[in-house]
């Protein structure tokens, strides 16, 4: 029976985790199982979700259907593994609950009615069901029923786990399936709402206003041209207008209905928006270098869009009638018909224990080797990605960490095989003792073959070739014939080797094979020859990229780019990511672990990095 192969857990099934499993696969499994009779080795990778969100579209696709289909934002994971053998991969839907470290195990809460599907193939190998039960400090009344969780032990454990948005709609937060709803929902009530409230002056609150602004106001902007008063526009002169002289749309309901039905003739969205932009800091972008943030601001300003400097959220109120109320730090209350949060990120490390965290929560791990060490976490546990302290959270600093953290693993599972090969390797039986052989009944009390009073029955050809050996032996036996009164001669017993047995690479096999001889180990390895080949072992080390990189489009053809501290003109912006947010590399993404803002047709430079430098 051959024996279960070893699995290498990834958790989470964003960036980090499908591209570390697609270059596990490509690059290092072949490399591994280097003696007869090592274990095989099994990508086992843990998701919430069947799909793959492409968050990099989110802040276009939150906007319209029109822009991006909802469904154009995901793409199936386990299909993108089947250029693998089916032995080597295996998916599980699923969340990370809780950890052993002493014992190597993870729990994981199976997601919704894909329980038997999904874990389907890992239940026959190694998984373990347990009770639907879980501790109380992870247990809430609306979550513990109906749960199943399934104990998955790991040879080796990377966390890939990333970072989700306070916004549903940024990331994903549960099942693909529900991020679709949200979006859904979400464009239904856009459609309605006159006003929006985006709270956060980073990169994502920046491309959300402006992809709003964009989308909903361009149109109505082409056609008050360049009237800056509310008033000239406005069909009834009403005192709603007067109050908003100086905003560019009238929501005065005559005024509203004449754009609806401009609108709607020119085939542009229906109802303009009054787009408030909240920053909590004297500037947008504060992460980058001001000028950043002063081109961003300009750009927003010509949309149309309202920007509050120094103005921090400390709550949200849901009113009556559906809006929102955004209460302020600074007093007061700003009301609109939508909300929405853009105000960071937090990791998604809840599962772990605290000795395992910073402050902030997020794994610490080394800057270098992307190693996680600690009292009694044992070998072979990485973390990569958003969710590692040592992250820039950059997309590219994501894929600057995949090659050093698939060497390392590769130098880690090397060891352990090498230390393997001078304990438990190949193994033989003990060879049996020397079998003796008389001439005579009179060499020995008891002949070993016979019962007492019974003649010695010998092969004639073997007395024969003993006559030979004894004569010549003592040649001058031969000089005359044997009579009764000689004494017996006795031969010295000949050494007959054993036969030549088999070697086994399991030892039950051989033990089953000769129950009785026992078993005897013949290390393929010396403990020298194995401490110079880990010697040899060198890691690879992970250096951040420490200058800005950062895309954010902002309008129809325009935007704001820094790629390592250097400013990217507004049309390179809209060509590396405005124009299509990068959707034509999801299935290389998915499929390959290319990076999403690597060379045109893949990551050929990549593949040649590996082969070159990492081995």
């Amino acid at each position: 029976m051959a024996s279960q192969p070893l699995n290498i857990v990834v958790l989470g099934g964003s960036f980090a985790g499908l591209g570390v499993a697609q270059a596990f696969l490509d690059n290092c499994i072949q490399r591994l199982s280097t003696f007869d009779g090592a274990s095989s080795y099994r990508i086992l990778l843990v998701s919430p979700s069947t799909h793959f969100y492409w968050n990099i579209c989110a802040p276009r696709a939150l906007v319209s259907a029109r822009l991006i289909q909802p469904a154009e934002t995901c793409i199936p994971i386990e299909p993108a593994f089947s250029r693998h053998a089916a032995a080597n991969f295996t998916f599980v839907q699923g969340s990370a609950t809780s950890i052993d470290t002493s014992a190597r195990k993870v729990t994981v809460e199976l997601a919704g009615n894909h329980r038997e599907k999904r874990m389907s193939s890992a239940s026959k190998i190694d998984s373990v069901v347990v009770p639907s039960k879980h501790p109380s400090s992870q247990r809430t009344n609306s979550r513990s029923r109906n749960l199943e969780f399934r104990v998955i032990s790991y040879h080796a454990l990377i966390f890939a786990t990333g970072t989700s948005a306070h916004s549903p709609l940024f990331s994903l937060h549960g099942t693909h399936e529900q991020t679709l709803a949200e979006l859904e929902a979400f464009h239904h009530t856009l459609d309605k709402s006159r006003s929006v409230t985006v709270v956060g002056g980073g990169p994502t609150g920046v491309e959300t206003a402006g992809e709003l602004a964009s989308y909903y106001n361009s149109a109505s902007i082409q056609e008050v041209g360049s009237r800056t008063k509310c008033e000239s526009a406005c069909l009834n002169k009403s005192s709603d207008c007067v109050q908003g002289g100086e905003d560019l749309f009238c929501t005065c309901e005559d005024c509203t209905q004449s754009k609806l039905d401009f609108n709607s003739i020119s085939g542009q969205p229906s109802l303009p928006k009054r787009i408030t932009l909240i920053s909590g800091g004297t500037r947008l972008l504060p992460r980058l270098d001001p000028k950043f943030g002063t081109k961003a601001e300009r750009h927003l300003e010509r949309l149309g869009v309202d920007i509050i400097h120094c103005t921090r959220q400390i709550g949200r109120v849901e009113n009556e009638d559906g809006t929102f109320s955004c209460v302020l730090n600074n007093g007061p209350v700003i009301t609109s018909d939508i909300l929405i949060q853009a105000t960071g990120v937090y990791p998604n490390t809840s599962f772990l224990p605290r000795c395992m965290l910073d402050e902030s929560g997020y794994v610490v791990t080394d800057y270098q080797t992307l190693r996680v060490y600690g009292h009694s976490i044992g070998p072979r546990v990485y973390a990569i990605g958003d969710c590692a302290n040592c992250s820039m959270n950059f997309t590219m600093d994501v894929y600057d960490a995949i090659p050093v953290l698939v060497k390392n693993l590769l130098n880690d599972l090397l060891a352990h095989e090498y230390k393997i090969q001078t304990t438990i390797t190949t193994t033989a039986p003990r060879p049996a003792p020397p079998r003796k052989l008389y001439k005579s009944a009179a060499s020995t009390a008891n002949p070993p073959s016979r019962t007492p009073g019974t003649p010695l029955k010998r092969d004639r050809s073997l007395s024969r070739r003993l006559t030979m050996l004894s004569q010549l032996k003592n040649p001058l036996s031969s000089t005359r014939p044997a009579t009764d009164n000689d004494p017996p001669r006795v031969l010295s017993p000949l050494y007959i080797p054993p036969p030549p047995y088999p070697f086994f690479t399991n030892p039950s096999q051989a033990a089953s094979s000769f129950p009785a001889a026992g078993l005897q180990l013949r290390p393929l390895l010396t403990p020298e020859e194995a401490h110079l080949k880990i010697e040899a072992l060198k890691d690879a080390h992970f250096k951040p990229k420490l200058k800005d990189y950062q895309i954010m489009p902002i309008g129809r053809c325009g935007g704001v780019g820094v790629l390592a501290g250097h400013n990217v003109p507004g049309f390179m912006v809209w060509a590396m990511k405005g124009k299509g947010y990068r959707m034509g590399k999801m299935k290389g993404v998915v499929g390959k672990g290319w990076n999403p803002y690597g060379p045109p047709g893949g990551n050929r430079v990549g593949e040649l990095k590996w082969k070159l430098d990492m081995y």
